[in-house]
Parts: C-alpha cells; sequence; structure tokens
C-alpha cells in the first residue's frame, strides 16, 4: 500500500503555519479522510460534532495546495482553511479547487464547535472520539471508502424520501376526512363555511405538494 504523500514541502520560515486545519461540511470522518487520501494529503480527519470534520494536515508547508486538491475533489462544497501561526489565526474559503474569501479566523472559528478551535490551538487529533487518519491509507482503499459513503448517503436519502411521502399521504387522507366532515356539517347549517374553505385550501396545498414531489415526472 502507498501512504499519501505530503500536499507540499515545509517552508521553514516565520510564514509557515504552525496548524491548519480544513472544515469540511461532510458529517463522515472517515469519508473526509478518504478525499484527502485520493489526492494524496496526509491528514486526521476529526468530527465536529455535527458541523462536518476538521481535517488536520500534517505538513504545514504547502497548506493552500492541500485545500486546493482537496475542494476540487470535494466540487461545489464550501470549505474553510484555518491557519495559525503564533497568535494569529487566519481563515480562508475554498470551492472546487478555488480560494474564494477570507475572513477573521477568530469570528469563523466562535461559530464551530469547541472541538475545532481546540485543533486549530493545537490538540493532537488522535486523542478525539471518531477520528481517522489517512496513514497507510492507499488510494484504492480511499476510493473504496468514498463510494462505500456516497452508497450509506444515498440510502439514507431514500429512505427520508419515503418517510417524508408516507407521512404527506396520511395527513393527506387525515385532512380530507376532516374536510368531507365540515362540509356535511356545513351543508346541514352546522359548520363553519370558513373553516370549510381553510381545509379546503389546505387540502389544496398539500396534495400539490404531494403531486410535485412524487407524482409523475417528479425528480
Amino acid at each position: 500500500m502507498t501512504a499519501p504523500e505530503p500536499a507540499g514541502r515545509p517552508v521553514g520560515d516565520e510564514a509557515t503555519p504552525v496548524r491548519s486545519v480544513l472544515v469540511v461540511p461532510v458529517a463522515d470522518a472517515a469519508r473526509t479522510a478518504a478525499a484527502a487520501a485520493l489526492v494524496r494529503v496526509a491528514a486526521t480527519a476529526v468530527p465536529l460534532d455535527g458541523a462536518g470534520t476538521g481535517l488536520v494536515l500534517e505538513h504545514q508547508g504547502g497548506t493552500e495546495e492541500s485545500a486546493h486538491r482537496v475542494s476540487r475533489v470535494l466540487g461545489d462544497v464550501e470549505l474553510s482553511l484555518f491557519e495559525r501561526r503564533g497568535d494569529q489565526v487566519d481563515a480562508v474559503t475554498w470551492r472546487a479547487g478555488q480560494r474564494t474569501g477570507a475572513t477573521p479566523g477568530g469570528r469563523a472559528l466562535a461559530c464551530l464547535p469547541d472541538v475545532a478551535s481546540r485543533l486549530v490551538l493545537g490538540a493532537d487529533p488522535a486523542t478525539f472520539p471518531g477520528a481517522v487518519s489517512t496513514a497507510g491509507m492507499s488510494r484504492v482503499a480511499a476510493a473504496r471508502a468514498a463510494v462505500a459513503g456516497s452508497r450509506a448517503e444515498a440510502r439514507w436519502v431514500d429512505a427520508a424520501r419515503r418517510w417524508d411521502r408516507v407521512a404527506g399521504t396520511v395527513v393527506l387522507v387525515l385532512l380530507a376526512v376532516v374536510v368531507t366532515v365540515q362540509a356535511v356539517r356545513a351543508t346541514s347549517g352546522d359548520g363553519s363555511a370558513l373553516l370549510l374553505g381553510v381545509g379546503v385550501a389546505l387540502l389544496g396545498l398539500l396534495a400539490l405538494r404531494q403531486w410535485r414531489r412524487y407524482g409523475p415526472g417528479a425528480g
């Protein structure tokens, strides 16, 4: 097996960050590590408590090249590269292999879980639960992990879609029953025309929603 190669060489001066963390909006640390290994970026992926994954780069020289490689393989997803030099933290955003902007690092870190700040400040990523290193991960193994992660995500999306369809149909049926009862009462003079009108409108909107989402030709 071939281990991922460094994305660049340490430059050995004050311009080199002492810690670089790439924050990726992908919840699966193993999948994030696989993406890094695919493009030969040595790093350790750490789950960020529901805010994605922190990819701690092992080689501080050439961190922008690492961000470029990872963001290119992940496509149209915005990543944030945090670099600490002494007491200063800089943050740069990347998307589809292109640098898209910069923001004060402290302000950006404040929007993330405490784990992200600890990683940027120098905590050992291997000590965090769920951490996955690219060390020893071949590109073949990384490709398999990435594909497995994509399939698992597709299964979750499919399950959520089925649940939404069933739940929407149940609500539609219940609302139809309520509207029918209200219509009968209104005919006999006991019901409210206003309530009947609201019920019919809601029934129509819900039926339209279900048709657009799950009718013939829906995506």
